[in-house]
């Protein structure tokens, strides 16, 4: 989520369940791609910022309906001191930054690899 790929802190994922099963995220297995390399996990609201790189719950995404979700790179959180003790965001820093997700249904497992060329977003 960014105007300027200079400034990109975050995706926005968004995944809608056209199927009649329902579809599970297992987020233990799924990554952020910078410059097309694995780079540590995703974090999201609801995750303790500290405990980040902890194991997760899988999320559940019902047949027929959207899912959406604001995903941080792990490895791009901070803690800074100054002036107050708090969490910063890092900017995303590369030519391709991605999103590596790994989803289930009762049936089969599918990866999604999507990842955004930052030199074609418009400044």
């Amino acid at each position: 989520m960014c105007d300027k790929a200079a400034e990109c802190k975050m995706f926005e994922l968004t995944l809608n369940n056209l199927t009649n099963e329902t579809v599970e995220i297992d987020w233990n297995r799924s990554y952020y791609i910078n410059n097309s390399k694995a780079d540590g996990g995703l974090y999201f609201d609801g995750i303790v910022v500290a405990q980040r790189n902890n194991p997760r719950s899988p999320d559940i995404i019902l047949p027929g309906t959207q899912f959406t979700k604001n995903l941080v790179p792990n490895n791009h959180l901070n803690l800074a001191l100054f002036p107050l003790a708090h969490w910063e965001t890092k900017t995303m820093v590369g030519p391709s930054q991605g999103v590596y997700l790994t989803i289930k249904t009762k049936t089969e497992e599918k990866i999604i690899n999507s990842s955004v060329d930052a030199s074609r977003i418009q400044r």
